[in-house]
């Protein structure tokens, strides 16, 4: 009895067993590459935004450098336009003083103008009188 009957029941249940914790390890291994594999991906992600951060940072430290550099180009420019200007609002001011000074010296050529109509008219006045008293 013991050979046909225990002997198979044993085999049997030896058989699950094994079968059964073959199945747990395999699980138990699946399940562990898993987590490895998650946190190897973790791992991976926040290597990867770690050097983003990095690049992030020397591209901000670059743009800081540039937008310094043409701050003060631009300091430079407005500060040789100045230069322009005032230099330009002098030239205006001279430009204007001899305005002012052709302007007076125009004014008294128009007087002297008049005058010399006035003299003109009175010359001709005196040239017709005299025509016309010749004539008579």
């Amino acid at each position: 009895m013991w050979n046909t009957m225990i002997l198979p029941i044993i085999t049997s249940l030896i058989a699950t067993g094994l079968g059964i914790s073959l199945v747990w390890l395999f699980n138990r291994k699946r399940q562990s590459d898993e987590r490895t594999n998650q946190i190897a991906h973790i791992m991976n992600e926040i290597s990867d935004i770690k050097n983003k951060m990095a690049n992030s940072l020397e591209r901000s430290a670059l743009e800081t450098a540039k937008n310094e550099k043409l701050r003060e180009e631009v300091k430079e420019d407005i500060h040789e336009i100045r230069t322009e200007v005032h230099g330009i609002k002098e030239e205006v001011q001279k430009i204007n003083e001899q305005v002012s000074e052709n302007r007076a010296s125009i004014q008294t050529l128009v007087g002297v103008i008049h005058d010399l109509q006035s003299i003109v008219r009175g010359l001709q006045n005196v040239v017709r009188d005299n025509i016309s008293s010749s004539e008579s």
